[in-house]
């Protein structure tokens, strides 16, 4: 069902959501929209590991990741990536697909991934 959105000014949009049957009203205040020449002036610009996301920026921008390489198929990866902090991980099978795991830091410098079943692939620490 769509979702129906009435500007009935530039402070206030009601939603209207069928399939609850009720309306959502929001009150945006003194909000107002950023366009692309207003980027400059923002304090909270998106970044990575201090890099500003501006444009396409790709992992070769971003000064601090890691890529571990699972070459060997196994249900629990150990990955040692020397980056003194706790980064995020993402995995991809080795047929291109994410796939999740319980992620567990050992320390600062190690985590562990545990799946259901074993698989090579690629983790990408940030």
């Amino acid at each position: 069902m769509p979702l129906t959105v009435n500007i009935r000014s530039p402070e206030r949009v009601t939603a209207e959501i069928p399939e609850r049957k009720d309306n959502v009203e929001v009150n945006l205040g003194s909000t107002r929209v950023i366009t692309a020449k207003d980027y400059e002036v923002l304090d909270n610009k998106p970044q990575i590991n201090g890099v500003e996301l501006i444009g396409d920026k790709t992992s070769e921008d971003i000064k601090e990741f890691y890529r571990h390489d699972q070459l060997v198929a196994s249900a629990e990866w150990t990955i040692s990536h020397n980056m003194g902090k706790y980064p995020s991980v993402s995995i991809v099978d080795s047929g291109g697909n994410v796939v999740m795991g319980d992620v567990r830091y050992i320390d600062e410098n190690t985590v562990t991934v545990r799946f259901n079943g074993a698989f090579s692939g690629t983790a990408y620490l940030n």
